[in-house]
Formats: structure tokens, C-alpha cells, sequence
């Protein structure tokens, strides 16, 4: 009895947070869902990824979980793993630079165009958004286009057995990027 009367007041208790952490939990969650459904499966994954994180993140919005921190660095933590996990030796470090610095180069190109799309979001047609798509694909193929000959001379420079584990390494990163 006690313990229904607990679960009732939870509930209540829920149901009256405010609405407004609700709706921002919401919009976050939409947000971050379809930039990850966008980036895995196109516009239809960003629908589809818009809608599940909408809901997700209302849900968090009304429970108080606090949304994770937006750091507009993530290059720097990805070019550290990358870093570790390719077991970058001494002699290796004047290639990994030259990887490291087109990452980051990349990095910022891609973000100042993402950031000059966020500004237009609210006034954006679905014709615009497909174009904003476009863009950014052209982006990520114009960053592959400067990061290929930064790392090929890298890889040639490897072990065998760093190069499997580059090659496991970058496999992985793809698999993930597909989900």
C-alpha cells in the first residue's frame, strides 16, 4: 500500500515539473536527433531521429536530467583517441601532426558552415534545408579530399600491426557512423 502511494506521488510529482524543461528537453532532443539520424541515414534518418530524440529528450527535460554540454571541440578528444589507438610512435609524430592539423582545419570549416546554417533555421524552406544538406556533404567530401594525402604517408609509414589497427580502428568508426 505504502508503495503505491509512493509510486502515485513519483508520478505526480513528474507530471507536475515545469513544462517549460519539458519543451526544451525536447527541442534539444529533436535537435541532437536529427543531426545523429542526418548523419547515419540521410534526411529520412534525421526525420525519424528528430522524432525519437524529441521524445527522449522530453522525457529527460521533465525527469531534471540535465542535457550534455555542447563542446564545440570535439575534434581535440577524437584526435586523441585517434592518437592512442593508432599507437602513434616518436617517429611517426611529424605525419600524425600533419593528420592532426587537417582534422582540425576540417573541423572548423565544417563548423563555421553548420553554425551559419543554425542562424538561417528558423526561416529555412524544406528546399533550403536539402540544400543545407548538400553543403555539407560537400564540406565532409572537401575535408576527405585534404585528409586522404594527409594520412597516406602516415599509413605507409606504420608497422603491419599498426596498420591492422588502423584499419580496425577506421572500420569500427564507419560501423558506427551507419547506426
Amino acid at each position: 500500500m505504502k508503495s503505491r502511494l509512493m509510486i502515485a506521488a513519483g508520478v505526480l510529482a513528474v507530471l507536475s515539473l515545469p513544462l517549460a524543461a519539458q519543451g526544451q528537453g525536447m527541442v534539444r532532443g529533436g535537435e541532437q536527433g536529427a543531426a545523429e539520424g542526418n548523419r547515419a541515414a540521410g534526411p529520412a534518418g534525421a526525420v525519424v531521429g528528430g522524432v525519437v530524440g524529441g521524445v527522449v529528450g522530453g522525457v529527460k527535460g521533465a525527469l531534471g536530467i540535465p542535457a550534455p554540454r555542447r563542446d564545440k571541440d570535439r575534434i581535440g578528444p577524437r584526435i586523441e583517441e585517434l592518437h592512442g589507438r593508432l599507437h602513434i610512435t616518436a617517429a611517426e609524430e611529424p605525419l600524425w601532426a600533419t593528420v592532426a592539423q587537417t582534422m582540425r582545419e576540417n573541423a572548423k570549416t565544417l563548423r563555421a558552415d553548420l553554425a551559419n546554417q543554425a542562424a538561417k533555421r528558423g526561416t529555412m524552406t524544406a528546399v533550403d534545408d536539402l540544400k543545407t544538406f548538400q553543403i555539407i556533404a560537400d564540406e565532409h567530401s572537401a575535408g576527405l579530399k585534404k585528409l586522404i594525402p594527409a594520412f597516406e604517408p602516415l599509413y605507409a609509414s606504420m608497422t603491419p600491426a599498426q596498420q591492422k589497427q588502423a584499419d580496425r580502428v577506421f572500420r569500427e568508426h564507419r560501423r558506427h557512423s551507419r547506426l
